[in-house]
């Protein structure tokens, strides 16, 4: 994101972003091939910056993605730059393997996820947190909402911290900027929920901010990479950490590192203004404070809660009728679908060397038989059985599989113990050897981000929400575990001194 510079500094060459309808909800095409920068400009009203870059993994069947090894490559630029001026955080290896490694029995939704991390607390951590926020509101500022993670997580902390230490900890939502008019309608429900008010801002364009009447100002704000660019909001655009070192840290995480049995890599930084936020003014300080956030957001770090269990809720609660909703658009695309896949899928076997008995796999009966009755084209069928086929010539099959069947073959790549990276638009298939299924339940998307019905009923959102909407909702949204162990860490370091 480019911001206004007090400096003559070289233009940046624009970025383009394929296949993205900004505020629809899309995801971004594979042909943007220009790492993008988790830098920031400051704002008068914000201290602290939670950031993400939004954008999409891709499910190719090679070890990393496109996307994915184009964020470890800006992560690692950005290392290599810091390496000789300050010491990154250290944090547990995470496995190369997108599928694999051990897995929690319990449940780790964000609640139990935030109450593990709380009770790690040092008896002097709790009474810096009771003298620093025993008169003080903490308001958020969340620019794109979407569904208000922000305010969703808030609301967790400070359930935890009263009942885990009795420590009174409040947040206030100072503003949203949200374009889409559902997504506000959704904002509306979670902010009455968890903020108990039904007056509350909300305001459709991010740069309406600066024209208002009455300043809005925040103590932390949240932002995704991909929002509105926010630089005409700041007076001082030289005063925000940014990537490159001189005053702010990023680094790639993976949900499934935190208690989220999804694999969902993103790009997420913490931000701060020079002049404020951390108590003490000075370069130095602000990093080492910066370093502590990071060293308690990695050890915030649990196994993934086991997939089968999430699955066995999620998959079971509010299912549509699949006959409904998706019906016309189905038959819409059918007509559209090219019938060269077929010779595709014949050269693919060819290549492979698959016979007729790889063929035969304990889950080919079962897509044959029930495929069609959930909803599968020909198409799908046909590349998930090869898919297995593959992966069967390679690995024991396990006794539960999950592939987003949407994408071409090459794309097609099925997981046993962490769901691939949920989406707005994609089609996720999950086979048993004695039962298929396609994600129509609501609930589901919710659960892979760390909400469960508890957490849902905490917000508003345990019933009235459509799949649709569900989906493209925790598609584009922050997971909830990730953020809120960002946020908890930022509250243990954060001081709101100097905040004038």
């Amino acid at each position: 994101m480019s911001s206004t510079e007090t400096e003559k500094s070289e233009p940046e060459k624009p970025i383009k972003v394929c296949g993205r309808a900004r505020g629809k909800g899309c995801g971004r095409g594979r042909a943007c091939k220009r790492p993008v920068s988790a830098s920031a400009s400051s704002r008068p009203a914000t201290q602290a910056k939670v950031q993400d870059d939004g954008s999409d993994v891709s499910t190719s069947s090679s070890s990393q993605s496109e996307e994915s090894r184009r964020i470890a490559a800006a992560a690692a630029s950005w290392e290599d730059h810091a390496a000789g001026k300050r010491k990154a955080p250290s944090r547990p290896e995470e496995s190369d393997s997108e599928d694999g490694g051990p897995t929690s029995n319990t449940s780790l939704n964000l609640i139990n996820f935030m109450r593990a991390a709380v009770k790690g607390l040092q008896v002097d951590q709790v009474e810096l947190v009771r003298r620093t926020f025993s008169e003080t509101e903490v308001a958020l500022g969340e620019f794109c909402a979407g569904m208000a993670t922000g305010s969703i997580c808030a609301a967790a902390i400070s359930r935890v911290l009263e009942e885990e230490h009795g420590l009174s900890v409040r947040f206030r939502a100072a503003f949203y900027t949200e374009c889409v008019p559902w997504k506000q309608k959704i904002i509306q429900r979670v902010h009455e929920a968890v903020d108990g008010q039904t007056m509350f801002n909300i305001i459709s364009r991010t740069g309406d901010l600066v024209s208002m009447s009455r300043q809005m100002t925040c103590d932390i704000a949240v932002k995704a990479i991909e929002c509105d660019d926010i630089s005409t909001l700041s007076r001082t655009p030289r005063g925000v950490l940014d990537v490159t070192g001189k005053s702010g840290s990023s680094f790639v995480i993976n949900s499934k590192c935190f208690g989220v049995p999804q694999s969902r890599t993103r790009a997420w930084g913490v931000f701060a203004r020079m002049d404020a936020g951390f108590s003490t003014v000075g370069k130095s300080v602000h990093m080492s404070q910066l370093e502590k956030i990071w060293q308690r957001i990695f050890a915030c770090q649990k196994p993934p809660e086991s997939l089968e269990h999430i699955l066995s809720v999620g998959l079971n609660a509010g299912i549509e009728d699949p006959r409904t909703g998706d019906q016309k658009g189905s038959k819409k695309t059918k007509k559209k679908i090219s019938e060269k896949w077929r010779d595709y899928h014949s050269n693919f076997v060819k290549l492979n060397g698959l016979g007729k008995s790889d063929l035969e796999h304990p889950f080919a009966g079962v897509i044959k038989e029930q495929g069609g009755r959930i909803g599968l084209t020909e198409r799908e069928i046909d590349a998930s059985i090869l898919a297995i086929a593959l992966m069967a010539k390679k690995t024991t099959l396990p006794k539960l599989l999950v592939a987003p069947v949407g994408d071409s073959l090459q794309f097609i790549k099925f997981r046993s113990q962490v769901h691939p990276c949920v989406l707005p638009s994609k089609k996720f298939v999950y086979l048993t050897p004695d039962k298929a299924a396609v994600n129509k339940s609501p609930v589901l998307p919710f659960l892979l981000q760390g909400l469960s019905q508890e957490e849902l009923q905490m917000c508003g959102l345990d019933k009235d929400v459509p799949f649709k909407h569900a989906q493209d909702l925790a598609g584009n949204a922050f997971t909830a575990n990730v953020f809120a162990s960002i946020l908890f860490s930022i509250l243990l370091h954060y001081s709101p001194v100097n905040m004038q």
